[in-house]
């Protein structure tokens, strides 16, 4: 059993940052090279530093993409960049973009999920008809699972709301 409970945010807090529109970047496996330097450029609190981080020839595997983006999170996170909604909430995210030469917008509902099951046993009866192989899957819980929709209507939903 899954219960959908609100939750308390970190959002941007504009007076460090701005107005949103820059710190805000498209999802990370759309962006090029060039977009990327872009958007770093762009605000020192853009959030393309925490999804998708520059690579360097230096990087080690205690010095990576990955360590930086952590650090910044918790950087930002000390310094009142990123601060938690004081009520717990739903939010709603919402991106208009093109895609194959059409306008469509990514709606994405962020909520925090109550498991009553932990993962692992879930797991566990989804592949309980293959006694071959001795499930492997940890046990932890998702504090915030995006719901995401994709759709050329969810720009009239945007503007509706």
């Amino acid at each position: 059993m899954i219960e959908v409970i609100p939750f308390h945010g970190l959002l941007y807090n504009v007076d460090i940052t701005g107005p949103l529109h820059g710190v805000t970047a498209p999802p990370y496996d759309v962006i090029s090279p060039d977009q990327q330097e872009a958007l770093y450029q762009k605000n020192p609190h853009n959030v393309i530093r925490l999804i998708l981080g520059k690579e360097y020839e230096t990087d080690s595997e205690s010095d990576n993409r990955y360590t930086r983006s952590a650090k910044v999170f918790e950087d930002w996170t000390n310094e009142g960049v990123l601060k938690r909604d004081n009520k717990p909430g739903f939010y709603l995210y919402s991106q208009e973009y093109e895609f194959e030469g059409e306008n469509s917008a990514a709606l994405v509902f962020l909520r925090a999920l109550k498991w009553k099951t932990s993962v692992k046993e879930i797991f566990v009866r989804m592949n309980s008809h293959s006694q071959k192989q001795k499930p492997t899957a940890p046990n932890f819980s998702i504090p915030a699972m995006p719901t995401l929709v994709l759709s050329s209507d969810c720009i009239q939903i945007r503007k509706e709301i």
